[in-house]
C-alpha cells in the first residue's frame, strides 16, 4: 500500500503537466493513462490474456473498471484547475465515504463512534472546500473522483479471491480503454515527444500502484492497511512544491489532518471489532 500511494502522485504529476504545459485535453490524458496500461498489463504479465476466460464475476469486474475510470475523469479534470495537495486531501474522504456505503448496501454495522468519525471527517472536507468563501465549482471534482472511488475500493474487496491480481488489473485498464478510446477523437491533438513520454509515465505509474494495491488487499484486510494510504499526502505535496510551487495552505493542511485522523481510527475501530468477533 505505501508503494501504490507514491504511484498515484507521479501519475498525477504527469498528468498535470500535460494539462497545463501541454494543452492537452483531460480526456486524452485519461484515454493515455489507461490505453498504456493496457499495453503494459499483457508485456508485464503474460500468462494474463489466457487465464480471462476463467474469470468469475464479470459484471462486478466491468462495474469495478467503470467506476474507476469515472474516477480517474474527474481526478483528471480537477488539476487543470486545483493544487495537487488539495485534490489529495480530498480524496481522502474515500475511505470514509466507503464506511457509509458498507452501512447503507452492504448492511455491515457501523457504531455510533464510527459514525462520530465519519461526521468528523467531513468536517475535515467542509475546513478545505471553505463554503463561506468564494466556492469554485472545480472543488467538487475530487469529491466526485472520491464517490467513485470508494465504490471501485467496496467491488475490490468484493471480487476478493475471484481472480488474480493481473487479470483484475486487465479489466481496469480495458475498461478504462474502451471509454476513453470513443470519446478521445473529439478531443485528440498530436501530443509531443515529451508528452507521449508523460503519457507513458503516467500510465506505467497508474498501472504499477493499482496492481500494488490489489496485492496488497489481497494478503491483508482493508482495516489493517487503509491507515498506509494517507502517507499519499506526503508524496503528493513534495511534488506539488518540487514541481508546479504548489503549496499546501493552512485550511488544507488543517482539513487533511482532520479527514486523516478520522480515517485512522474507522479503519482500526473495525479491525478491533473484527478481532472481537467470533470465528
Amino acid at each position: 500500500m505505501l508503494g501504490a500511494v507514491a504511484c498515484f502522485p507521479i501519475m498525477q504529476s504527469c498528468v498535470k503537466a500535460l494539462l497545463t504545459q501541454h494543452d492537452m485535453s483531460f480526456v486524452q490524458a485519461t484515454w493515455g493513462r489507461y490505453f498504456f496500461h493496457l499495453l503494459l498489463v499483457p508485456l508485464l504479465f503474460p500468462g494474463t490474456l489466457s487465464r480471462l476466460c476463467q474469470v468469475e464475476r464479470i459484471g462486478m469486474q466491468i462495474t469495478r473498471g467503470v467506476m474507476l475510470f469515472l474516477g480517474t475523469c474527474a481526478a483528471f479534470l480537477s488539476l487543470n484547475y486545483l493544487p495537487l495537495p488539495q485534490v489529495t486531501a480530498l480524496s481522502f474522504i474515500a475511505p470514509i465515504l466507503v464506511t457509509i456505503l458498507a452501512a447503507t448496501f452492504l448492511r455491515e454495522a457501523v457504531g455510533w463512534r464510527r459514525w462520530c468519525a465519519v461526521l468528523i471527517g467531513i468536517l475535515g472536507v467542509v475546513i478545505i472546500v471553505d463554503p463561506s468563501g468564494y466556492f469554485s465549482w472545480a472543488i467538487s471534482l475530487p469529491l466526485i473522483m472520491a464517490t467513485f472511488y470508494s465504490v471501485y475500493q467496496v467491488l475490490t474487496r468484493a471480487i476478493h479471491g475471484s481472480a488474480s491480481p493481473a487479470v483484475s488489473l486487465f479489466f481496469t485498464a480495458a475498461v478504462g480503454a474502451l471509454c476513453a478510446s470513443i470519446l478521445v477523437p473529439f478531443w485528440w491533438i498530436t501530443p509531443s515527444f515529451e508528452a507521449w513520454l508523460l503519457l507513458i509515465g503516467s500510465a506505467l505509474a497508474g498501472g504499477c500502484g493499482h496492481w500494488l494495491m490489489i496485492m496488497a488487499y489481497e494478503r491483508a484486510e482493508a482495516s489493517f492497511i487503509a491507515p498506509f494510504a494517507y502517507t499519499e499526502i506526503i508524496w503528493a505535496s513534495l511534488l506539488g512544491y518540487t514541481l508546479f510551487d504548489n503549496t499546501p495552505s493552512v485550511r488544507t493542511a488543517v482539513g487533511a489532518t482532520i479527514i486523516v485522523v478520522s480515517g485512522i481510527y474507522i479503519a482500526n475501530r473495525e479491525r478491533c471489532l473484527r478481532a472481537k468477533a467470533p470465528p
